[in-house]
């Protein structure tokens, strides 16, 4: 018979949607120039020697709906650190945008709205990346809607004990892109907000003959690696859906 380990208290729905809540107004604080680096965040061991503030060459964030990336953002924009671009899919979240433009509206910096990558998307980002400015896109949601023919672009991974989609479009941008590649997260951990960085690529290469099982590698490392920083803040995964299926709830293949 499997013993069941006791829930921690705190690990329950009421907690974690007060500490999204809580990561909105972060957000907001962060546009504000409310959040101040060594007092408000912090980075975690190794994340600040990963960042290599000094380094002038363009890099490839691939972050994730866990924790606070745009905390992150907002701060390296304030304090002229670095331009870092994000990628966002805005049909996902129009209200909060919307709440964004209102109450800081140089969230908006740097922003590029995407419904879908293709090639000028990814002439654009290798302009910025040439320039030494960032570009951070995430690797954990898939597309709104379906590719054409109704297939979807993903890759089954193993995450938290089960398979879950993750989209392919992020890693394969970042083949293109030919660039040093980094996971970020910012995750609340001690009343701050802890910046975790690690090097992930350098560059992410495709080779062509075997392009899909290296595809299907890379993105079960990436799945590994967001489960690893999920289970160290679980409250901090905000990804309020059934992540474990397709929009669709098509059969996994």
């Amino acid at each position: 018979m499997v013993r069941q380990l006791p829930v921690p208290p705190h690990l329950n729905s009421y907690h974690h949607f007060l500490r999204f809540g809580h990561a909105m107004l972060d957000k907001i604080a962060g546009w504000r120039g409310e959040i101040q680096l060594g007092r408000d965040m912090v980075f975690a061991p190794g994340a600040e020697a990963a960042l290599s503030p000094e380094d002038p060459q363009g890099k490839l964030i691939l972050a994730s709906h866990l924790g606070d990336i745009e905390a992150c953002r907002a701060i390296a924009q304030l304090k002229g650190v670095r331009t870092i671009n994000a990628l966002v899919f805005s049909d996902n979240a129009q209200r909060f945008k919307q709440i964004m433009e209102e109450m800081a509206p140089q969230a908006g910096l740097n922003l590029l709205p995407v419904t879908d990558i293709g090639p000028e998307t990814a002439m654009l980002l290798k302009e910025k990346l040439d320039r030494g400015e960032w570009v951070a896109i995430v690797g954990d949601r898939i597309a709104v809607n379906p590719q054409r023919g109704g297939h979807w672009r993903v890759t089954w991974s193993p995450f938290m004990g089960q398979r879950a989609p993750f989209p392919q479009g992020p890693f394969i941008l970042a083949s293109i892109l030919r660039c040093p590649v980094l996971l970020l997260f910012a995750l609340r951990q001690q009343g701050k907000l802890h910046i975790h960085c690690e090097p992930f690529a350098d560059p992410l290469l495709l080779p062509r003959a075997e392009r899909q099982a290296v595809l299907e590698h890379t993105i079960h490392r990436y799945a590994e690696r967001l489960e690893h920083y999920a289970l160290i803040s679980p409250l901090d995964w905000f990804n309020f859906f059934d992540f474990w299926q397709l929009p669709d709830a098509a059969d996994k293949e």
